[in-house]
């Protein structure tokens, strides 16, 4: 890897940790003295039960998918929607929301100059050699494409496709919201 390979990654890998040590404090913060509550509540799919610890002062997730039988009158609670419960935590969430624009404003910055540099250039010019074209259409390639973020600045090859402007776009309103996917075209 090139020193500027190397340092690309620095960046980004600087971004991600920030990121989550930021989240490690929101869910580490003192809940002692708070009244705490627990749900029963389907899965998301539906398909299955899970209980969880919250605090009611913070709104936030303490702990869990937990064993029913490490819950108090598991039996006894009263089975709640997954809608429910996440409108329930909507303050916490809306703060984790809040860390996560941060980040997400700071990363996207770095991710937009490093698509100008010469080492994203020679990277993106090598996956379009080795597709030849759009890997889902084999129309001509437009757009190379990160099948993973977690990477960037030293991603190797295999996180990289080719895609058509029409297939890129449909490969970015599957993974992210508007915002995000405004930002990330390449």
């Amino acid at each position: 890897m090139s020193d500027q390979c190397a340092e690309w990654a620095c960046l980004f890998r600087a971004i991600r940790v920030a990121r989550e040590l930021e989240k490690t404090k929101l869910r580490m913060e003192t809940h002692a003295g708070h009244a705490r509550r627990f749900f029963r509540r389907k899965n998301r799919n539906g398909k299955g039960i899970q209980f969880w610890e919250a605090c009611c002062e913070c709104r936030v997730l303490l702990r869990g998918p937990i064993k029913g039988g490490d819950v108090p009158d598991a039996n006894k609670l009263e089975l709640e929607s997954f809608a429910h419960v996440t409108e329930w935590l909507k303050p916490s969430v809306d703060r984790r929301m809040r860390i996560a624009e941060m980040y997400s404003d700071e990363w996207w910055n770095l991710y937009a100059k490093y698509m100008d540099s010469p080492e994203w250039m020679l990277k993106r010019a090598a996956a379009i050699s080795r597709d030849k074209t759009c890997v889902a259409c084999s129309s001509r390639i437009e757009h190379v494409h990160h099948l993973t973020y977690e990477n960037v600045g030293d991603e190797p090859l295999v996180d990289l496709v080719g895609l058509c402007k029409l297939c890129h776009e449909a490969a970015h309103s599957r993974e992210f919201t508007t915002h995000n996917m405004s930002k990330g075209m390449e």
